[in-house]
């Protein structure tokens, strides 16, 4: 059994976004669910818009996201 939660772009909600997961967490944890997220990691702005200390108490894992990959190669 397994919930998850896709939370992209959080916009400046890191508390509430914790606070979902918590209470996710309270009511599913206990009858075998797995809590999972999948996160955006854009470095411009994730760091700044998620908790992720808070978020590891309540999750058991953590995707990330990114569309955006960019591949850069030296052609010297």
């Amino acid at each position: 059994k397994l919930v998850d939660i896709d939370w992209e772009y959080p916009d400046n909600q890191a508390a509430n976004f914790v606070a979902l997961l918590r209470d996710v967490y309270n009511l599913l944890n206990p009858r075998g669910y797995l809590v999972t997220i999948a996160v955006g990691v854009d470095n411009s702005w994730a760091p700044f818009r998620y908790d992720v200390a808070s978020i590891g108490q309540y999750v058991h894992y953590v995707n990330l996201v990114n569309f955006n990959y960019k591949l850069f190669l030296n052609e010297n």
